[in-house]
């Protein structure tokens, strides 16, 4: 924890795509409580797709804009 929190998880090596390249949904959602369960999401969200077509191969991990959608964001 000295260098900040950590995500782990799983790659997704079969993602959902839209026209050969993959996209995700990107919700912001608060859990204020687990017991009561407690959720919140809100009304906006954003389809993100990737800048090249989606390919499973060894050669392709490099390729940050074929495997991410994070770089998508418009101005607004």
């Amino acid at each position: 924890m000295e260098t900040g929190p950590k995500i782990a998880q799983k790659y997704i090596d079969r993602p959902t795509t839209f026209q050969g390249r993959k996209i995700d949904l990107r919700y912001v959602v608060l859990v204020k409580s687990i017991l009561p369960l407690e959720v919140y999401v809100t009304n906006e969200f954003y389809i993100r797709f990737s800048n090249n077509e989606f390919v499973m191969n060894e050669g392709s991990f490099h390729e940050y804009e074929t495997h991410f959608t994070v770089m998508n964001y418009g101005e607004n």
